[in-house]
Formats: C-alpha cells, sequence, structure tokens
C-alpha cells in the first residue's frame, strides 16, 4: 500500500516527467514508478486532480510569462499567418494556401471565445381571452419599427 507521502512524491515526479516530456502522461507516470500496465490510468488520476491542474496551470502561466507568449502575441501570429495566406504567399504547390488561413481564423475564433454556448432565454406567456383587452394592450404597447 502506497503511504501519503510516497503519493506525493510519486506526483512530482510525474509532474516534472510529464512536463520534460511533452505532456506525455504514461512515460509520465512510468517515470513516476507506475507499471506500465496501470499507467495510463495512473497518469488519468493524478491529471484529474485538482491541485495538480493548478500547479500545471501555474507552470503553464509562469512559462508563458517568461517567453513572453502573451494572448495577444498569439493573436498577432495567427493575424500574420492569415495575411499571408490571404496575400497569395503560396505553398508548396505553388497555390495560395487557404487552408492556413482558415485554420488560423477558426484558432483566433476559439481563443476569442466566439465558439462559447449561447445562452438563450425563453418565456412562455399566458394570453388572456378577453380579445378586447388584448387588443387594448397591444396599442398601448406597440413600437414602431
Amino acid at each position: 500500500m502506497t503511504t501519503i507521502s510516497e503519493y506525493k512524491k510519486k506526483e512530482k515526479i510525474f509532474i516534472k516527467a510529464y512536463l520534460k516530456n511533452g505532456y506525455d502522461r504514461k512515460k509520465a507516470a512510468m517515470d513516476a514508478g507506475y507499471p506500465a500496465e496501470v499507467a495510463k490510468q495512473a497518469a488519468y488520476k493524478i491529471l484529474k486532480s485538482s491541485r495538480i491542474k493548478s500547479i500545471l496551470t501555474r507552470h503553464t502561466k509562469d512559462v508563458e510569462k517568461r517567453l513572453e507568449v502573451t494572448f495577444g502575441w498569439k493573436l498577432e501570429i495567427l493575424k500574420d499567418c492569415v495575411e499571408k495566406s490571404m496575400a497569395g504567399e503560396t505553398n508548396e504547390k505553388n497555390l495560395p494556401d487557404v487552408g492556413n488561413a482558415v485554420k488560423s481564423i477558426a484558432e483566433m475564433n476559439k481563443m476569442q471565445g466566439h465558439y462559447s454556448p449561447e445562452k438563450i432565454m425563453t418565456t412562455t406567456v399566458e394570453a388572456d381571452p378577453d380579445k378586447e383587452l388584448a387588443k387594448d394592450l397591444l396599442e398601448k404597447y406597440k413600437k414602431d419599427f
């Protein structure tokens, strides 16, 4: 049975290996001492932890800050890709690289939250069967369009 301190030690080794190995979950788990047969499951369990997620998020932000890889910088790079593609620069087949422009625009949309679910509110209103009252209310609250 693994003690809490052994488990935390394995987590530390896992995190370092995970970042070093380019986010290879299974290899990181094996480096942390998990057998190959259960490495994927162990990695999944470790990465599900809110504490581990927090550590990885903090690390990513630190790296971005040190490298000056900001949100704005990423958008600028993608914008440059779109502009080069639209300006007629060609790919290896000497054709405009429209696919690259489309992929760049799609990535920009994701980054800016354009694919976020829309919130739609619906309401149900019961109408009064009194036609005269309904007609009066419509006239009173009528808007000119």
